[in-house]
Order: C-alpha cells, then sequence, then structure tokens
C-alpha cells in the first residue's frame, strides 16, 4: 500500500546513515511534521541517498517499485550487450520479470530465465527478477543499485555514475506521480 506523508521519524526507522540524523533531517526539510515523497525526491541530498529512503518507506507499490527494478536494469543491459552481444539472457530475465509483474507467467515461469542469468554481468538484471518474484521492496533496491554500480563500473567514471542517478530520479519521479495500474 502506497504512503503519501512521511515524518522525521518514519525516516529514522529507516536506520539511515549517521549523516542523517534528526536535526539534519528537520534542517533539510525546514522544521515541517510531515514530508511528501517528492519533497524527498527534490531534497538537496545526494540522488543514492534519496534513492535509499525512497524505495524503503513504501511511496510505492510493490508492483511500481518492481516495475522500477526491471526499468533501472534495462537502462544499463547496454553494457553488458556491448561485451556480450550475443547472450540474450540478462534481457529475458528482465522481460520475464515484467511479465511475472503482470501476471503474465508464474513464479516458477520466472525462475528459469533467473536462473539463466548470467551471475555477474546481469546482476541488475537477476535483482530485478527477484524482487518481483518477491514483490520485496529490498530486492527493488538491490537492482537500482546494482544498475547504478555496473553503469559506473563499466563506464569507469563518476559521470556515468551521476547521470545514471539522475536518470533513476526522474524515473522513480514518473512513478510516484502514477496513480496504480495507469
Amino acid at each position: 500500500m502506497r504512503k503519501d506523508n512521511f515524518t522525521i521519524a518514519d525516516i529514522l526507522k529507516l536506520g539511515p546513515c549517521d549523516r542523517y540524523n534528526r536535526a539534519e533531517l528537520k534542517r533539510l526539510f525546514g522544521g515541517r511534521k510531515q514530508v511528501t515523497a517528492l519533497d524527498i525526491l527534490d531534497a538537496d541530498i545526494e540522488s543514492k541517498d534519496r534513492l535509499w529512503v525512497l524505495s524503503r518507506i513504501g511511496c510505492l507499490s510493490d508492483k511500481q517499485l518492481s516495475l522500477f527494478a526491471c526499468d533501472v536494469a534495462e537502462h544499463v543491459l547496454f553494457i553488458f550487450q556491448k561485451k556480450y552481444p550475443e547472450d540474450k539472457r540478462p534481457q529475458e530475465a528482465i522481460e520475464a520479470g515484467r511479465r511475472f509483474i503482470n501476471k503474465e507467467i508464474s513464479k516458477e515461469e520466472l525462475a528459469v530465465y533467473k536462473n539463466a542469468a548470467a551471475a555477474y554481468a546481469a546482476a541488475a538484471a537477476y535483482a530485478a527478477a527477484d524482487a518481483a518474484a518477491y514483490a520485496a521492496a529490498a530486492y527493488a533496491v538491490y537492482a537500482a543499485a546494482a544498475a547504478a554500480y555496473a553503469a559506473a563500473d563499466a563506464a569507469n567514471a563518476a559521470a556515468a555514475r551521476r547521470i545514471e542517478r539522475e536518470w533513476q530520479i526522474e524515473r522513480f519521479r514518473f512513478y510516484l506521480v502514477q496513480k496504480e495500474g495507469e
């Protein structure tokens, strides 16, 4: 179930790093008692930290979060495809994840694609498939993180990480403003 408003206590319950203590969160959000997911998304903090909070706080449904994970994995898939153009397993795993999310295939059918995915190079696709299979927000976070790190490792540049994370922020925004079922 999606939640729209959050308190500083809600954020602190997630266990953020020490940098985001009660005083810092109050400062970041201007002392407001409640903030929205869009407030968090637009906060003046590192994009990876915004995504960390938003992926755990319950502002997206499990379905939306799983679709976001598939989007992120697919967005960096070109890196894998450049190195292994003939290997379709990661793309197939992402597509199977989407089909599972949309109830078009069973968990058992999804497992076939998940098991076929290459271990390291397709980590993002694997995590996205897991997220869909178990509808757990934590797995979607791993997919997003794996995708960002895969993009960063392959491109070996801070600029690539920043660009990828900003794309993720905007993709997350898409799901935030989208009504469930659209």
